[in-house]
């Protein structure tokens, strides 16, 4: 509730706020997605997202999943908790809900191309704008965990990021059953390690769903005490999706899970924002909080900063509307 307040006495008074120690013309953004590449960043800078949030990018060229990779939804409630890994029918017809089903996996191109590609977006941003980079790390025969995820970071960094986002909470790769942000000793770990390679550059997390209020807990301390300075929440919600008619696996055999995104997952994001809120308050935790989650309007961005997010990004919403970033900056005006 306090950092509602904080804007609008900002929107009112000044034409710039403090995100992380830049100073950002309004807590708006663009969450990481198949559009957040040099070409979709610079045409949503130019419509005014100020947060933008380069697509995740990893150490090892990757493709994404074979196509199918979207598909629409029959969501006509909002999703519950209960809800988390359980299935869902696709519907190939409307478009009206905007839940989406993705399944695109992590794909990246070489790193070669992909340092021109972040220099690119960064030459993109007009003055009051931040780049944030998405890194996903994964160990192989060569690098640890760990180390990958630092390399990155660094790598992100010297090509341009002002802030990096480690994704702990992609949900839609093929055998994923747990996610990092789910294992505290881990996510220390990480913490740690990219808080000390990086320095003065802010670090946040980005999470998915948590069901329950003690392993939230646990992980926000961990994130605070391993030197994190945010939580991004959340990832497209994870469920297992099927054909209505043939009751098979959408994206085949291969790939039943996938994530929800857009308007069904609302209330889950912004129930847990406000959990964040209270936890973080309670316990003297120094960490922000940038919320995100089936954002399709401007009325969206407000629930969520009232909620107490300091930001709001949005993917599916931008996706579907690239001038939403207008709108939103106008009505947080008013």
């Amino acid at each position: 509730m306090k950092n509602f307040f904080v804007f609008l006495l900002f929107f009112a008074t000044a034409n710039a706020f403090d995100f992380l120690g830049f100073e950002v013309n309004s807590p708006f953004g663009l969450a990481p997605c198949p559009a957040s590449l040099s070409e979709g960043i610079t045409v949503y800078a130019r419509n005014g997202c100020d947060i933008l949030t380069y697509k995740t990018i990893r150490s090892q060229p990757t493709d994404i999943h074979p196509t199918p990779n979207i598909f629409n939804v029959y969501a006509p409630n909002q999703l519950e908790p209960t809800d988390f890994f359980s299935s869902i029918l696709t519907i190939k017809e409307s478009t009206q809900n905007r839940t989406w089903a993705n399944s695109y996996g992590i794909g990246c191109a070489p790193l070669e191309q992909v340092e021109q590609d972040i220099k690119k977006a960064k030459r993109a941003l007009h003055p009051g704008q931040v780049l944030i980079v998405s890194i996903y790390g994964q160990q192989s025969e060569n690098k640890t965990l760990m180390q990958d995820f630092v390399d990155l970071a660094l790598f992100a960094k010297q090509a341009g990021a002002d802030i990096i986002e480690a994704n702990l909470s992609c949900p839609n790769l093929i055998g994923t059953t747990q996610f990092l942000y789910q294992d505290s000793g881990r996510v220390l770990e990480l913490c740690s390690a990219l808080s000390a390679a990086l320095g003065a550059t802010p670090l946040l997390l980005k999470i998915g769903f948590v069901p329950k209020d003690e392993a939230l807990t646990e992980l926000l301390t961990t994130a605070d005490q391993g030197g994190a300075q945010g939580i991004v929440s959340m990832n497209s919600f994870p469920m297992h999706v099927f054909e209505p008619i043939t009751k098979t696996a959408a994206f085949g055999p291969l790939r039943t899970q996938c994530g929800i995104s857009g308007n069904a997952i609302r209330n889950l994001a912004l129930a847990q924002i406000e959990r964040i809120t209270r936890i973080t308050r309670d316990n003297n935790l120094n960490l922000v909080t940038i919320g995100a989650g089936g954002v399709m309007n401007a009325a969206h961005v407000r629930q969520f900063l009232k909620a107490g997010a300091l930001a709001v990004l949005s993917a599916t919403g931008l996706m579907a509307n690239p001038e939403l970033g207008n709108t939103v900056a106008e009505r947080l005006k008013t």
